[in-house]
């Protein structure tokens, strides 16, 4: 039977062990209680973020105690005491008082140089860690503590402290020698600039990040922070993150390429004899989808600089699934940049679906993100473009109705049911994020809307302000299955949803197959 201890340690072996590379055998540490006034933050600010020698060292950053504490709560639902209670034991307004008291000390402290923080502000933090990670808790199995009613009480006072925080203020007024900015920009360099998480935790037991939006209906871990969001070990999440952004006023000019304009049929292809196919019935079969006419790359800035003219700076380009060759998608990152700065614009951010075509293997439907770099750290003309790269999760399923529907009975057989080539393997999700413009915009591809795992769960916890979804469909109606999907996260978490497909599939799209819809 497991004890907290070691579930604790096996949260953060990886982290535990880098920190005492030399030695080991000294991964351990000490949970002895710690006394008031006897913990020196001069003196222990490095502990905090680099070698931690007491469990309260660890605990005293707040992702690591919502990682801990969020998967204590799923294993049984605990988080349901605080609209129910649980065995006569109630959250109470005084819980909430003691919380948001102990996340003010938190705060201050976060937000201060290790030289300015106050004692009495570290010795409510300490009190309040020591009552849920306390020597006897230690010892106690995993069973027996989520079974205890004033048990999982600590828990939730604690983690809504943690939550609390860890406030958008926070991330985004920080000032550099603070000890949030040390322990972040520690985090930074151990885990990527992309990849990185906010707990110290190992990725088998998830990650934390930042939300912008809490779910408003029903109940669930992710409901009841407004800060920190838990995702789940599966889901890779992919993180551009910007001081700055490009944004500069309230409204967000988005630039929407339908390209390409037309689609032939010819776009359409059966696979009869592909690389690694699966062994299916001759009911089934695969297809590829390449555009017949490439994308010009020159023509994407062209009609930026036309839009320019009219609205001012763009601040994202959105082409649909499948417009441009992967490759393509690093020469127009390039191209932006260095149009931008010699015609005296705002490089804008972009969002393309891009796609790579193979005879040896699976082809890949993917999405490609690029956000200019941060001018205030760095020289725009010196640094790399940030280009990350999302796969998409489900592949494209074409049934009898959808092939008259787009005209392609002749070239794909009706009595046959027709599966994308694409390879399906790594489940990645992109995040960006604007801390001063509180923006978040995090981009799906066709079926991964309409999917609901493995990545809408993820989706629903960050509670992006934007999720842009990039389809091969004919035309966005609210009736269709793009506005049905879209519409549960407008409604929960309240995320706007941007669908774009490309013009030239919507003309290929007549409606037949389809039962007509009133309204």
């Amino acid at each position: 039977m497991s004890t907290f201890r070691s579930y604790i340690y096996s949260a953060f072996e990886d982290y535990l062990l880098r920190s005492v590379k030399d030695e080991p055998e000294k991964n351990k540490l000490i949970e002895q209680k710690i006394m008031p006034l006897s913990y020196q933050f001069k003196s222990n600010a490095k502990a905090i973020y680099n070698q931690p020698q007491h469990i309260i060292d660890l605990m005293f950053w707040p992702p690591n105690v919502y990682i801990i504490l969020a998967g204590l709560l799923e294993k049984k639902g605990g988080y349901r005491l605080l609209i129910s209670g649980i065995a006569g034991v109630h959250w109470t307004k005084q819980d909430v008082k003691d919380a948001l008291h102990i996340s003010d000390s938190w705060k201050n402290i976060l937000s201060s140089p290790p030289s300015r923080i106050k004692q009495s502000r570290t010795d409510d933090v300490i009190l309040a860690l020591q009552t849920v990670f306390s020597f006897l808790n230690l010892q106690r199995s995993v069973t027996e503590l989520i079974a205890d009613e004033k048990f999982i009480l600590e828990v939730l006072r604690l983690i809504v402290a943690a939550d609390e925080a860890f406030s958008p203020d926070l991330l985004k007024n920080a000032e550099k020698g603070c000890l949030f900015n040390l322990v972040l920009q520690e985090i930074k360099v151990t885990q990527g600039a992309t990849d990185y998480q906010l707990s110290f935790s190992d990725k088998h037991v998830g990650a934390v990040h930042v939300k912008s939006t809490v779910c408003q209906s029903g109940v669930s871990l992710n409901s009841i922070t407004h800060n920190m969001a838990y995702i789940k070990p599966e889901i890779n999440l992919k993180i551009i993150d910007r001081d700055e952004g490009p944004i500069e006023k309230d409204v967000l000019n988005i630039l929407i390429l339908p390209w390409p304009l037309n689609v032939p049929r010819e776009s359409f292809t059966p696979i009869n004899d592909g690389h690694h196919m699966l062994e299916m019935e001759n009911d089934f079969g695969f297809f590829s989808y390449e555009p017949h006419e490439k994308i010009e790359l020159d023509d994407i800035l062209t009609t930026t600089r036309e839009a320019y003219e009219i609205m001012g700076n763009i601040d994202l380009i959105v082409l649909p699934e499948c417009a441009l060759e992967q490759i393509s998608a690093q020469d127009l990152a390039e191209k932006l940049i260095l149009d931008s700065k010699q015609r005296g614009y705002s490089c804008p951010a972009f969002i393309s679906g891009t796609y790579e075509v193979s005879k040896d293997a699976y082809g890949r439907n993917q999405l490609t993100m690029f956000v200019p770099p941060d001018t205030e750290n760095e020289e725009i003309e010196r640094a790399k473009p940030d280009i990350l790269v999302q796969n998409k999760h489900h592949r494209w399923f074409l049934d009898r109705p959808q092939l008259f529907n787009y005209k392609l009975g002749s070239l794909l057989s009706p009595a046959r049911k027709w599966w994308e080539y694409i390879d399906v393997s790594d489940r990645s999700l992109i995040t960006y994020r604007c801390h001063k413009q509180s923006v978040q915009i995090s981009p799906l591809i066709c079926e991964d809307l309409a999917r609901q795992d493995p990545v809408a769960p993820a989706v629903r916890a960050l509670g992006s302000t934007l999720i842009v979804a990039l389809l091969l469909d004919g035309a966005q109606l609210k009736n269709r299955w793009p506005g049905r999907y879209a519409s549960f996260l407008s409604e929960d978490p309240g995320s706007s949803v941007l669908t774009v497909s490309p013009l030239g599939m919507t003309l290929r799209s007549d409606g037949t197959g389809f039962p007509l819809v009133a309204g």
